[in-house]
């Protein structure tokens, strides 16, 4: 910015208070319009270099949302897979017990059954 107020001011001091010396303003003018050329091109590329960073921090953050989101979901998937094994052990052995009642009410049903 500094930059750019002293070009400013040489160009004020350099521009012609009579056009015998347009002349001689002539190169100045030129200068300062090539130093202003450089500086704005100097601007932009630090401009795009804080895009290219601003680009690379956002893809950054959105490969740790996504890891984030698969060790959720992992997480998740493993709970269910407890459960759903814990109750399959439960209803087998469910399965189980209920054959073994059912076994010993035959027995007890053909025990009374049975002729003395």
């Amino acid at each position: 910015m500094k930059l750019l107020t002293c070009m400013l001011c040489l160009f004020l001091i350099s521009t012609p208070a009579r056009p015998a010396e347009s002349a001689a303003a002539l190169p100045i003018l030129e200068i300062v319009k090539a130093v202003t050329k450089k500086v704005i091109k100097a601007i932009d590329l630090g401009i795009q270099r804080l895009q290219n960073k601003t680009i690379w921090l956002q893809n950054a953050q959105k490969q740790v949302e996504n890891t984030l989101s698969k060790l959720k979901l992992d997480e998740i998937s493993n709970w269910t897979k407890k459960q759903r094994d814990l109750y399959k052990n439960y209803y087998e052995e469910l399965q189980k017990v209920k054959s073994i009642i059912t076994y010993y009410q035959r027995i007890k049903e053909i025990s009374q059954n049975r002729p003395d």
